[in-house]
C-alpha cells in the first residue's frame, strides 16, 4: 500500500463505519472479517473474497472500502515484481455499556485486542 502499513491501518480506520454493525443490530462483543484478495503486479487489486464472515452486509462494507482504495505497491520476489496474495483481518469491537448508547471501536489489527478498555470510545495506534 503506497505509505506503508501505518498509511494503510490510517486508511482504513478513516474509511470504515463502525456504526452498521450496530445498526445490523449485532450485539456487544468481538466480530473479525477477513477480507481475501489479489494484489496484482501493476498495483490494481481483484478477486475480493470476505473468508470469515458473521454478518453479509458489514463484511460488504469491508470489501468496499478495500476497493474504493489506490494502487497498491507491488510485492517484490528475488528482485521482480510479483502478484501477492492479502489476507486483511478486520475487527469491530462493540462494547454495550448501555443499549442505546453502544460504542463501536474497529481494530485493523485484532493483536490490539488486548488494548480495549471497557468504555474506549477511540483507539489510537
Amino acid at each position: 500500500f503506497p505509505g506503508g502499513k501505518d498509511a494503510w491501518r490510517k486508511f482504513l480506520q478513516t474509511n470504515l463505519n463502525g456504526s452498521i454493525a450496530t445498526k445490523e443490530g449485532l450485539k456487544a462483543g468481538n466480530y473479525t472479517f477477513i477480507t481475501k484478495f489479489i494484489v496484482h503486479e501493476d498495483g490494481s487489486l481483484s478477486d475480493f473474497i470476505s473468508e470469515k464472515n458473521v454478518n453479509d452486509k458489514l463484511a460488504k462494507h469491508c470489501i468496499e472500502v478495500i476497493k474504493k482504495g489506490p494502487k497498491w505497491k507491488p510485492a517484490i520476489q528475488n528482485g521482480h515484481i510479483v502478484t501477492s496474495y492479502k489476507r486483511q483481518p478486520i475487527t469491530f469491537v462493540i462494547i454495550d455499556e448501555k443499549e442505546e448508547e453502544k460504542k463501536v471501536i474497529t481494530l485493523i489489527d485484532p493483536s490490539f485486542l488486548k488494548n480495549v478498555k471497557r468504555g474506549a470510545q477511540s483507539l489510537e495506534y
